[in-house]
This record gives structure tokens, sequence and C-alpha cells, in this order.
């Protein structure tokens, strides 16, 4: 009895005690993150530098290339005394139907039982998991990879994917354990307006963990790689759909631009159109200028579609930069269903004069027009696509409509006065979009020339110091530019924290929102002045069209 007391207290023991884990260096590039771990899950976080390894753990950060101490968290059970001694065991916990299914997902994997009397040569096994970028010979993995874990992705979208302009295998990132996939990341190239700008972006995407590699660390893994490769690449900052907000605000993103729609019933919107009109006085020499024609698009009329983008949607804040490779991948991608286009004139008409009198296009995608562009001072085509969708919808049994357009975009109250709604929110059906600013300097320097149209009516130069934090700030804005110099201040200041000091630059909130409510300070009226003249809140918009997969 005393022996099984004694027994059973050494066992309790060596659970509570840690476990010292071997590490091995492996032939991987410097900035390469590793994990190391014991037992099932990784839970610690390594980086190989010049200086060695580097550990990220808890509140401590420990470096040096001896021997780190890690939990003993193998599931083994040895007995202490006489009887089989069984190896620490490996498990995962992905179901056997799963595994069966794909190659990809990794094994249990156990060890042999160990005979009598002798000793295991390593109670806490290590596993290693290195990102890398993927190569060509990586896509048919990718692709039942991303299968495995849930991402169903069309082998046409999948296809379509590889095909947008600018991609390049190297722009999926891949955490790998064993030669096994565990993790991905897909960036793609986009181009944004900001003001009269043009800013290259990275938009992050297809972001997946198997569930047993889930909270160990390996998504934010995946997330600061592809900052790196985005910064790398000069992009301005990185952008992201996503329910996992709190995953990427811990991260430093930023919740950035905000839905906006509106929604109404197709019975409600065609009795509105529909009314019989006002009764006025007829006179024998007025005469009714012809109902626009709302038909399918025709490939030759790709130019007149460009062409309206430019000019109305294309201005907002956000709009993504499509050139005509874009535009004709976008079209052969099938995010979208339907794309009809108003024509002002008759039905039949020679196809070069009808791209000329196209004045309006909607993009749709079941009951839900994802963008909608119409030109100035044609109000009927706008009545001629919605009437048309309002149509579509009813045939098929969609409620309600919902129509995709920038926050200031006249369609919203024209649909409001109809009794419609709008809505503009930062989450859509848990879905927000997110934003990274990566370098602030830089990317005041290439908004520099918008900055200087802002501060016009100012007296220039203009220096506005900010504070956030415990980092100092100083703006100067000439005619020719602007730029951010760190560690100076200066008299005149805005006090604020670092989190709303990105906000602002982005045009995400104003500096009289802070204001208003009590998140800044200034040191001087005119520290006050110049922040409310460079710093309005800007009406940003991304479309959604650029992000629909095919067969969503």
């Amino acid at each position: 009895m005393a022996d099984r007391a004694r027994g059973a207290h050494r066992e309790s023991t060596r659970h509570r005690t840690l476990g010292l884990a071997r590490i091995r260096l492996l032939p991987v590039p410097r900035g390469t993150i590793v994990f190391l771990t014991t037992g099932s899950l990784p839970r610690t976080s390594v980086t190989y530098s010049d200086k060695g390894l580097e550990r990220v753990g808890g509140n401590s950060t420990e470096k040096g290339f001896g021997a780190m101490r890690a939990p003993a968290t193998s599931r083994g059970r040895r007995a202490d005394g006489d009887g089989d001694r069984t190896a620490p065991t490996i498990e995962t916990q992905g179901t056997d139907a799963m595994r069966a299914a794909d190659p990809l997902i990794p094994a249990r994997r156990e060890a042999a039982p160990i005979a009598k009397g002798e000793s295991h040569p390593s109670a806490d096994p290590v596993i290693e998991i290195g990102v890398r970028h993927a190569t060509l010979a990586d896509h048919a993995m990718i692709q039942r990879f991303l299968h495995v874990c849930g991402l169903r992705r069309t082998p046409a979208e999948f296809q379509a994917q590889n095909e947008e302009p600018g991609y390049e295998p190297s722009r999926r990132l891949i955490a790998v354990t064993n030669g096994e996939p565990v993790g991905h990341v897909r960036l793609a190239n986009r181009s944004i307006r900001f003001g009269g700008v043009e800013l290259p972006i990275r938009e992050l995407a297809d972001l997946v963990v198997l569930p047993e590699w889930r909270s160990c660390g390996i998504e934010s893994a995946l997330i600061a790689a592809a900052e790196r490769t985005a910064r790398r690449d000069g992009a301005m900052f990185t952008l992201v759909r996503s329910c996992a907000t709190r995953l990427f605000q811990q991260a430093g993103w930023i919740v950035g631009p905000r839905h906006a729609y509106s929604t109404i019933g197709p019975r409600r919107l065609l009795a509105a159109y529909r009314a019989p009109p006002a009764r006025r006085p007829a006179w024998l020499d007025d005469v009714a200028s012809p109902a626009p024609t709302v038909r399918l698009w025709r490939r030759m009329e790709l130019g007149a579609v460009m062409r309206l983008y430019e000019a109305t949607v294309g201005t907002t804040v956000g709009a993504p930069v499509r050139d005509e490779s874009y535009w004709e991948w976008l079209v052969n991608r099938g995010g979208c269903d339907r794309l009809y286009v108003a024509i002002g004139g008759p039905h039949r008409l020679d196809p070069s004069e009808a791209a000329l009198r196209i004045h309006g296009y909607a993009a749709l995608r079941e009951s839900r027009i994802v963008e909608c562009a119409v030109a100035a001072d044609h109000s009927e085509a706008l009545a001629a696509l919605l009437i048309r969708a309002s149509g579509d919808a009813l045939e098929r049994d969609w409620h309600p409509l919902r129509i995709e357009s920038p926050p200031d975009s006249p369609i919203h109250a024209l649909l409001q006065s109809f009794g419609g709604r709008f809505f503009h929110h930062d989450a859509d059906d848990g879905q927000a979009n997110l934003i990274r600013l990566l370098d602030p300097p830089a990317f005041v320097g290439e908004i520099g020339g918008e900055l200087a149209r802002r501060a016009a009516p100012l007296d220039m130069p203009i220096e506005l110091g900010l504070l956030c934090d415990r980092a100092r700030w100083k703006l100067t804005v000439t005619s020719r530019g602007a730029r951010l110099d760190p560690d100076s201040l200066g008299r005149s200041y805005l006090t604020l924290s670092h989190h709303d000091l990105v906000r602002m630059l982005v045009g995400r909130i104003g500096a009289r929102d802070l204001f208003d409510g009590d998140r800044a300070s200034t040191s001087t009226k005119l520290a006050t002045d110049a922040a409310l003249t460079l710093f309005p809140r800007l009406p940003w918009w991304i479309p959604a069209w650029d992000s629909l997969a095919a067969g969503e």
C-alpha cells in the first residue's frame, strides 16, 4: 500500500514538473518562424536570428542556444514498478473519416511500446513547424488542403485565383510540419484609390488552419509572415475580410471600411416606379424620350463599362484600380452571375453605337446588386436597372433586394424614399473589413499631395506634432508634399492613442470625431485647426465584387 501511494505521488509530481525539450536547428532562412512543442499541441514560438533562438511565450522572452524548458504535455502513461511502459502518444483531434479522405491530414502518430527495463530516448517529443512560400508544384496539394479544412473552393475558382493578374505562387504561405501542411493564407495584389493617389495594398484571403492545430499560434504566425511579405513588396497596408476580428486586432489591425448597402422589397420598388404619374397638361409638340433598354452586356462593351466605373464608383476612397486585363479576369471569374447594361435607345442598335450609348451597368449575384454605376443626369438608367433586378428577384422568389453602393451615393436616399432601409455598420453577417497600416511614414509620403490639397486654406508650411502613447511624431505639410518624422513633437501637437492615430491617418474616423468623443486633445488652437483641416472622415467603400468567389 505504501509503495502504491509513493508511486502515485511520483506520477502526479512528474506531471507537474517541467520536462527538458531538445531543440534542433533547422536549415531555414533567417526570420522563418519555427514552433516547438512537447506532446500534442505546439505552445512555444521560436524565431531564428543572428542572436540565436528567441522564444516568445507568456510574459517573458528568452534568448540563447541552450536547452529550453517546455511543459511536459505528453499523454503517455508510465507506471512505476511492475507493469508495461507505454510510450508517449501524439494525438490529434481530426476524425478518422477525414484522415481517410485525404492523406494530407497528419495521421495519428503513436510510438511503439517500450519493453520492460528499457528507457525511452525522449519522453517529450519535439514538433517543428515552419512557414514557407508556396511553389507552382504546391497548387494541387493546396487545393486538396483547402477542401479538407472546409474551405470548399470549386476547381474553377481555384484556377481563377491562379490566373489573377500579378499572381505568383509565392503569394501563398504554407505552415508545414514533417512535410505536411497545417495552415495556409493567400495574398492578393490590389491597388486602391485614396483621393487622387493609387496605393498598392495586399488582401489576405483563405486563411485556414487544420482543426487540431488551431489556437496554437499558427494563425498569428501566418498573419505575421503575410505582413512581412507585404512590407517587402512595398504595400502601404494589408486588408482582410474576416470573422476573426479579435485575432487580427491582437496583431495590431484596426476595423476598416464599413459595409454600406440598402435593402428593399422588390414589390415595393416596382410599385414605386410603376405608380401612375402626376397629371399634367399634354402638348402636341411634346416628344417622349424612349425608355432605356436593359440587357446582358456583351464583351465588346467592356470599354464603356470601364469608363462608367472610372467616372463614378472608381473615384471612391477604397475603390480598386482596374485596368483592362483585371476587368477581363474579374468578369470571367464568375463572382457575379449577371451583368446588365442600360442603353439609351431601342433594343436593336449597331454594336458600336450601343457601346457609346451605355449609361449604366449593374453586377448582380442572385438578389444582391454588388456594384452599380450610372452616368450623371441619367436617372432613367438607374430606374431601368432596378426594375430589371426587381423582376428577376420576384421570378426566383428572392427577398429582399440588396443594393450595395458607396455610403455617400444618392441611391441610398432614393431607396429610403421608397420605403427601403439603409445599413452602414462595421460587421455584416459576422464579417468585418480590417486593415493594418504597415509603414506610417511611407504612407504619409505617398498621400503628401492629397494632404497638401487639404491644407490649401491654411498658411503653409504646417507642423503638427502627434503624441501617441510613448511615441512622438511630427507631421510637416508643404505645398510640395508631406512627411512624418519620428522622435519629434514641437509646440503644437495632438495627443491621442496609437489606435486612433492609425484610424485618423487612413480616414476611418475624423479629427472632429475624436474631439467630440474626448479621445484626443491639442496643445494650441493652431493644432486644433490643422487637425480638423487635414484629417476629415472619408467615405471609405470597398466593392465586394473583387472578393466574391465563383460558386459561393
